[in-house]
């Protein structure tokens, strides 16, 4: 039997791999996160770093020991408005804190030491009785107008953390100034001083207050005059008190029920048709 020719080698029906391509690519990938979670570490480290700085630069504001909180040089504010810019709220508290610590006044532009209260107790209360508060609070600041300044720059610090703000997002700070707010009125006030100066006419007032179902002033007093009094003969007569019925003996006062006598009813029936017939043939047997 002859030998058999030699079998060509087989194919694969499969395309050849790419585990080398594949693993590249995914390396790739994972450095790229790699690097991004790192560079957001780092940009929060320099975040935090600077404001760590600002917080330091703060505590020497103002710059003058006998400066003016309510009128600030403009050196000092511009400062203040610029450094502020990457602090959240809790790092505005952070830095109320570390200036009371320094016996300094939370409003980051008043030389002034904050007020300390008398008492032991932790908690005042405040507003006439309407509002309890924590000591501390009212002791971070010298008076009710550092108190006020401060807090209006709070309210415009962002939420978000610095080292996650869009580029250009962090807005321009402004300082609460009691002239500026003493001359320029607000929408509201403006429009409460508008409705304050209109003036209805005597006639428009009559109409509305007829509509209204309001007593016209000129019909408020009548033209004759009237009295109201009691009518005498309506009264005249004196009330008696309720007693017994005449019909009942005293002796059967003990068998009344709240007035009514039992039985009394069926008594007083007049008798029906051959009830006397049957009480005669009863006697007779």
């Amino acid at each position: 039997m002859p030998a058999p020719a030699s079998a060509a080698p087989l194919k694969s029906i499969l395309k050849k791999g790419t585990a080398s391509n594949s693993s590249n690519t995914k390396a790739e990938r994972d450095l790229e996160t790699a690097l991004h979670h790192a560079r957001l570490l780092q940009d929060r480290k320099d975040a935090e770093a600077q404001i760590l700085s600002a917080v330091v630069h703060l505590l020497d504001l103002p710059s003058s020991p006998k400066a003016d909180p309510v009128h600030p040089s403009a050196e000092d504010a511009a400062l203040l408005r610029q450094l502020l810019k990457p602090f959240t709220p809790s790092d505005y508290d952070a830095l109320i804190e570390e200036r009371n610590i320094a016996d300094l006044c939370g409003y980051a532009l008043c030389p002034q030491p904050p007020v300390r209260q008398k008492t032991g107790a932790r908690l005042r209360i405040v507003d006439g009785g309407r509002q309890v508060v924590p000591r501390r609070k009212l002791e971070q600041w010298c008076s009710e107008a550092c108190a006020r300044q401060a807090l209006y720059l709070r309210v415009q610090l962002s939420e978000e953390p610095a080292w996650t703000r869009a580029e250009g997002q962090e807005g321009e700070l402004a300082l609460y100034d009691d002239g500026k707010a003493k001359t320029q009125d607000t929408p509201v006030q403006k429009l409460t001083g508008s409705v304050a100066g209109l003036s209805i006419a005597d006639t428009s007032a009559h109409r509305l207050a007829i509509e209204r179902g309001d007593m016209p002033s000129t019909y408020a007093t009548p033209a004759v005059p009237v009295s109201i009094r009691e009518n005498p003969s309506v009264f005249s007569h004196t009330a008696t008190p309720p007693s017994l019925p005449a019909t009942t003996s005293s002796q059967d006062a003990h068998l009344l029920i709240e007035g009514y006598e039992p039985g009394s009813a069926r008594r007083s029936k007049p008798p029906r048709d051959g009830d006397d017939d049957r009480v005669a043939s009863g006697t007779g047997t």
